[in-house]
């Protein structure tokens, strides 16, 4: 869920709900305590509220300063009729990718097998899995992969398998797949020829990329080398001239 910011006060962008904390992202300058005490105030059920200072390392940790509230980071938050339990300390929510998330759910068949290599605690797991016949999960993350299970078992989600590490090594385990998932936004390319091992021939694979407008043809050339490009779907603006883009491939040789 998405809120209006209060105005005058600093407060960049939506507001982003994630179960009952409030994360926001503040100008230069701005009054956070008072921009978080206004948002409590119009908003009695919201428990927390976040400034989102910067997002760290590799794992895309958050970095948070609380504004008001009691400061609990563990919450549980639904999405189209899932629920999630979240730490938003330690893991990102972008409600900006809703409207893939629907893409992705009408386009799965279900005797699909699906690969999910940046499994995250479930974002595109636990919806997919609940609608294609087998789904193969990994994280390198170990407390990601934890809360993946608990919204596993949630929300009845049977027919996973679950790997805690690199999914450069989980697919050496894994047979031919459907489609295949890449969830990661940062030079996620460079797990591509790991992902050609468990490509058919007509496996669908949806590359998540933030990228440059003015690069995209660049990008393009670079995954035609051993992928078609059949799509190429925009998610979000991510932030000044980059962009949170989809790009579904199919492999133009099996591995």
């Amino acid at each position: 869920m998405r809120l209006r910011p209060p105005p005058g006060l600093g407060v960049t962008g939506r507001i982003n709900v994630i179960g009952d904390i409030a994360l926001v992202k503040l100008s230069p300058g701005a009054d956070g305590k008072r921009a978080g005490e206004m948002i409590l105030r119009e908003n009695p059920w919201i428990d927390s509220v976040f400034e989102v200072r910067t997002i760290s390392g590799a794992e895309r940790r958050p970095v948070l300063r609380l504004l008001a509230g009691s400061g609990k980071t563990l919450t549980f938050h639904t999405e189209l009729g899932f629920g999630f339990f979240v730490d938003v300390k330690k893991f990102m929510w972008s409600a900006g990718n809703l409207r893939e998330k629907k893409r992705l759910l009408e386009t799965v068949r279900p005797d699909e097998t699906v690969a999910d290599l940046f499994a995250g605690i479930g974002y595109w797991t636990v919806p997919v899995g609940s609608r294609v016949k087998r789904i193969y999960s990994s994280d390198i993350n170990p407390e990601a992969v934890e809360f993946l299970c608990y919204n596993l078992i949630y929300n009845r989600i049977k027919n996973s398998v679950v790997f805690s590490g690199d999914c450069r090594t989980f697919v050496n385990y894994l047979p031919k797949v459907d489609r295949i998932i890449m969830g990661y936004l940062f030079e996620t390319e460079k797990f591509l020829d790991h992902a050609l091992k468990i490509c058919g021939p007509d496996t669908v694979v949806h590359l998540h990329r933030v990228i440059r407008k003015k690069n995209i043809d660049e990008f393009v050339s670079l995954l035609e080398k051993k992928f078609r490009v059949v799509d190429i779907v925009k998610v979000k603006s991510y932030s000044p001239g980059r962009v949170h883009f989809v790009f579904d491939l199919v492999p133009r040789h099996r591995a």
